[in-house]
């Protein structure tokens, strides 16, 4: 089981990294300069500084899960804004699907393993 929550872990990882790029591309390329100063680069940069705050593995403030997994579902749902900008609904609705049950892994794996990233 623990190999699954570690290649959960990986895939996890892969999310964040689309999340983040997705929001800085999209912010910058679909809003005009001022604007897309805001959509992208502040605040993806808002949403990296609360994911290693509050988030992430190693994160310096402890909140619970259920806390956890709404902050997480709030920052999926800004993600899903940022991609109606340039795609149909149907595709986001699946990655957003695919998020919130990488996440709900994540949370059984944390639970189970509470060591897996040392």
């Amino acid at each position: 089981m623990k190999i699954l929550f570690m290649i959960n872990a990986l895939f996890r990882f892969i999310f964040e990294m689309f999340n983040i790029l997705s929001m800085i591309y999209i912010g910058f390329m679909s809003y005009h300069l001022s604007l897309s100063l805001l959509m992208g680069l502040i605040i993806p940069a808002g949403v990296i500084v609360i994911w290693g705050v509050f988030i992430a593995p190693k994160a310096r403030v402890r909140i619970g899960t259920v806390a956890k997994f709404l902050l997480e579902l709030i920052i999926f749902l800004m993600v899903g804004y940022y991609l109606l900008q340039v795609m149909d609904l149907i595709p986001i609705f699946y990655y957003l699907i695919m998020l919130v049950f990488n996440s709900i892994l994540s949370k059984i794996g944390d639970s189970h393993y509470p060591d897996l990233f040392g």
